[in-house]
């Protein structure tokens, strides 16, 4: 084992595989990216907790206005704290009386009809018949037997909705 180009050119490529393993301390800089994504992550948790926080006092202000208003009824009405807008919705939706609701209908869930089974519809219209037939005689009512038939043969579902 003596001093030949060899044995040279192992030990430089064994120096250069180990420089490659195990980096100087040179290189070992702080690595700035990750402060500031620390940073900016504890920033974003900040907003997020600022913006609960004023949708939370939105929410409160709708819904005391809300109760106010259910609970006096004689005092002079005062503007609401939010007419439009996500809160006012579902406050509206979820706590204001049933006069309200029905004179928004764009807050009032819309019924979902559904057509009956086909044989409960031939059993209803031959009932119809019968019941026109024992209580009017010789009235000309076809018109108001189709609007019946029809409004027997589908029915309301809006109460699985949710």
């Amino acid at each position: 084992l003596g001093d030949s180009g060899e044995m040279d050119a192992l030990k430089q490529s064994m120096e250069e595989k180990f420089m490659a393993a195990n980096p100087s301390k040179v290189s070992y800089e702080p690595i700035t990216t990750t402060l500031k994504r620390k940073q900016e992550e504890v920033c974003a948790i900040k907003i997020q907790r600022a913006f609960r926080r004023y949708l939370l006092k939105r929410s409160v202000k709708q819904a005391s206005y809300l109760y106010r208003q259910s609970q006096d009824m004689d005092i002079q009405k005062e503007n609401a704290p939010e007419k439009e807008g996500m809160i006012a919705n579902k406050m509206n939706a979820m706590y204001s009386s049933q006069v309200e609701v029905e004179k928004s209908p764009e807050t009032a869930p819309s019924p979902i009809l559904e057509p009956l089974s086909s044989p409960e519809i031939k059993k209803d219209a031959g009932e119809m018949k019968e019941q026109d037939n024992n209580g009017k005689e010789g009235d000309d009512s076809g018109k108001t037997k189709k609007s019946e038939n029809a409004k027997r043969g589908v029915k309301e579902s809006s109460v699985n909705q949710f």
